[in-house]
């Protein structure tokens, strides 16, 4: 990252100065708008050292979630000057101590397809060539034309008519700073008559009487702060963008698919004892749940119903029944107790669907009830418990536009327990959205509702699950260990079928979107895969699959520059060098024999890094706040393993040794010396993010591999997984694991933790 100069996004309507400094330097430029919206940025650039040239490029923008490009054709850059446009300059010089802004219009097609596209600014200097990240993010709403709204009529009736009086001056488009933002505020005020005409729709599909509701009352509320502050001497042109937000966010929230269930009863599940995570368990020949159950309309359910209870088995699919008559009239609620005698349920995870039935019909087929129950063996550990239901939490839903799965909301099963079953979709769907909505989350641009859990973007899970496989395995658990080597094939292929096969110049390779500590992190995900099936299961016609796609990336990040700061600063280094060195020992275990050239590249890559390490006693990244990086030592560590053995493999005791200083250093800092470094207490992943405490379990253990059995190992692996914190403490906690898939990671070490595995492991 450059050092000579700063560069920050300021959104359009604000106005940059010279003397105007960063909040912080970002690197990354967001533009959203609707499909057919011209929307703009201004990209901030500064220097406080020598006079400086640029030249700044940008190019076509890749789709996130898939292949279709943004081009560049779309992107202008144009030099502000004032309130003045001008072609940008080539170079742009800037001066000591002088802020200069760069006006960056995106114009997004109607027709392009709605999602986030990403590449990147190129900034090039004498003497370095550096990227920024753009991103735009075309949303699933379209901007009506101009002409589809008298404006002015429109506008008086949330009291921004001064808006709609301003007059666009044509003869100098292009040219004008307040014109732009003059065109701006016309099509925010466009978006305030699609959020009524999106009332007026959602109305209809719920056949509301057209003249019982008021479709400008949303819109109304969202503009009370800004309602009448327009003057007629002073027109803030851009009164509508500190609204805009909410405006898009409305719109949204309107279209959720409204789900009409016709006659059709609607049941609510609820079971105890419970948790926030809808938890309950028992033990096995002697559980106990109660079911509270709810239903509507009353008067649907006659005395001669019956309940249909339906315990699906989350590990191996099959499903027991139970049924109950209803002997009596009912008030709308109810409370149904069962124990291990009324139905037979072995130790597993069980979604439950509660049907009321008619004969054999349901009377509420599209919408049951729904919870997850978990029965534990007689003396389950904690741990084991812990690992073993959050696993079944792991869902998937098939999309048949995309032709790939997405992961799911933690927990929220669709009601039939099936998150494949097309009938119970869009009332699960619309749950999601209203979900989605319910938190905000600006990153979903609509196309799909859980697209913000690409399985790419949680590869930490990926690697957790696997773990977890291998440990169920090494239990006896055969049906856990299928479930999670089932969700692992899932997550490669969502990975496989977002990848990127071609590059800059037609250059052969495979890459995905995201930042390149990612990929590497993939790559290894791919290999740890690869060599499981091949090697444990025995399924070689599935490894297979896996060993072009592992060429190709591994191929295409083995010839990527690998210095300091091969990933987003320095915090990220480890995981691009442990994805280079797992390809590596992958080559090895497929082709029998090291590929020298990636060798000499990784132990290369790894010499630089560790002498860092050894250096600042600890990972130093020189671009963060705080200079020493609790993550990016741990992803060091992480790194420094792997290449330490292919060190030995090869014969080079001398740099092996060399790493063997880096490991150390890496894990003193993390294990002992955090706080005496930086003033703050020993970093332990899962205190911090449940997302590497998998990762970092399995460290502890390839540290003993390599160096034998050590206090400050056993004392840091006691630590990693809070031997002294129950169950239920941990799931009413903020652990959050059950809150992404990335928190799979920690499953793995949990099971290796809990009592059953160290009782089995000491046997052995």
């Amino acid at each position: 990252m450059a050092k000579n100069f700063e560069i920050w996004g300021v959104d359009a309507s604000v106005a940059v100065h010279p003397d105007s400094l960063p909040d912080k330097s970002t690197w990354e430029m967001h533009v959203t708008a609707c499909r057919g919206e011209v929307e703009h940025i201004q990209i901030a650039l500064r220097t406080e050292g020598e006079r400086v040239a640029i030249h700044l490029e940008v190019e076509d923008l890749v789709q996130a979630l898939g292949d279709t490009l943004f081009g560049v054709s779309n992107l202008q850059l144009r030099l502000v000057e004032g309130d003045r446009l001008i072609p940008l300059p080539d170079p742009l010089v800037l001066e000591p101590h002088h802020t200069q802004a760069v006006w960056l219009t995106a114009v997004v097609p109607k027709e392009i397809e709605p999602c986030a596209y990403q590449g990147n600014i190129t900034l090039r200097t004498d003497a370095e060539e550096i990227e920024a990240l753009l991103a735009v993010k075309a949303l699933d709403i379209e901007m009506p034309a101009a002409d589809c709204v008298d404006l002015k009529k429109f506008a008086q009736q949330y009291g921004l008519e001064r808006l709609a009086d301003q007059e666009l001056d044509e003869r100098e488009p292009e040219s004008s700073v307040r014109w732009e933002r003059l065109r701006d505020a016309r099509e925010d005020l466009r978006l305030l008559w699609v959020l009524e005409q999106a009332q007026i729709e959602a109305a209809k599909q719920r056949g509301a009487d057209r003249d019982a509701f008021d479709p400008t009352a949303c819109g109304r509320k969202i503009c009370a702060p800004i309602m009448g502050g327009l003057t007629d001497d002073t027109v803030d042109v851009s009164a509508l963008r500190a609204v805009r937000d909410d405006i898009i966010a409305a719109i949204r929230k309107t279209r959720i698919p409204y789900v009409d269930a016709g006659d059709t009863l609607t049941v609510k599940a609820r079971v105890a004892p419970t948790t926030p995570a809808d938890f309950a368990y028992g033990t096995e020949g002697r559980f106990y749940f109660q079911f509270q159950l709810e239903w509507s309309p009353v008067e649907k359910v006659r005395i001669g119903d019956t309940f249909r209870l339906t315990f699906r088995d989350l590990f191996s699919g099959g499903c027991t029944f139970l049924e109950r008559p209803i002997e009596a009239p009912l008030s709308g609620q109810t409370k149904l107790i069962l124990t291990a005698e009324d139905v037979h349920l072995v130790p597993s995870s069980y979604h439950v669907r509660v049907d009321v039935m008619r004969r054999d019909q349901s009377l509420s087929p599209i919408a049951p009830g729904a919870c997850q129950i978990y029965v534990a063996r007689e003396g389950e550990s904690p741990k084991h418990l812990l690992a073993s239901f959050t696993a079944s939490r792991m869902a998937y839903m098939w999309d048949e536009k995309q032709g790939l799965y997405y992961h799911m909301l933690p927990g929220n099963l669709s009601p039939s327990g099936d998150p494949f079953d097309p009938v119970a979709r869009p009332i699960y769907e619309r749950a999601l959205r209203f979900e989605i909505a319910r938190l905000r989350f600006d990153g979903w641009t609509g196309r799909h509702p859980m697209e913000v859990c690409v399985p790419e973007a949680q590869h930490d899970g990926g690697s957790g699950m696997l773990r977890a496989a291998g440990v169920f395995r090494k239990m006896g658990e055969t049906e856990r260990a299928c479930f999670c080597e089932q969700a692992v094939k899932r997550i490669v292929s969502a990975v496989l079928a977002r990848k990127i096969e071609t590059h800059e110049q037609g250059v052969a390779g495979m890459t995905f979107f995201g930042p390149r500590q990612q990929h590497g992190i993939l790559l290894k995900l791919l290999c740890d895969a690869c060599l499981y099936f091949r090697d444990v299961l025995g399924d070689t016609s599935y490894a297979k699959t896996l060993y072009e796609p592992i060429r190709l990336i591994g191929d295409y990040q083995m010839a990527q520059p690998n210095e300091l700061g091969a990933s987003e600063g320095k915090v990220y280094d480890g995981r691009v060098l442990v994805g280079l060195a797992t390809y590596c020992l992958t080559e090895r275990a497929l082709d029998g024999a090291f590929n020298k050239a990636h060798v000499d590249t990784v132990l290369d890559f790894a010499s630089k890094m560790s002498a860092h390490t050894v250096l600042h006693r600890g990972w130093h990244d020189e671009d963060g706040m705080e200079g020493h990086d609790g993550y990016g030592t741990m992803n060091a560590l992480w790194g420094f393993l792997p290449a330490r053995r292919i060190a030995l493999e090869t014969g080079r005791e001398d740099l092996a040794e060399s790493l063997k200083k880096g490991i150390w250093s890496a894990f003193d800092f993390l294990a002992r010396t955090n706080g005496g470094i930086t003033g703050h207490t020993q970093w332990i992943p899962s205190r911090h993010g449940c997302w590497c405490a998998g990762d970092t379990y399995e460290m502890l253990n390839e540290m003993e591999r390599q160096f034998g059995a050590h206090k400050i190992i056993a004392w840091y692996r006691l630590h990693l997984c809070d031997r002294d914190i129950t169950y239920f403490a941990k799931l009413t906690s903020k652990y959050g694991e059950t809150s992404s898939l990335g928190s799979r990671n920690a499953l793995p070490a949990y099971l290796m933790a809990c009592e059953e595995f160290e009782a089995m492991s000491n046997e052995q």
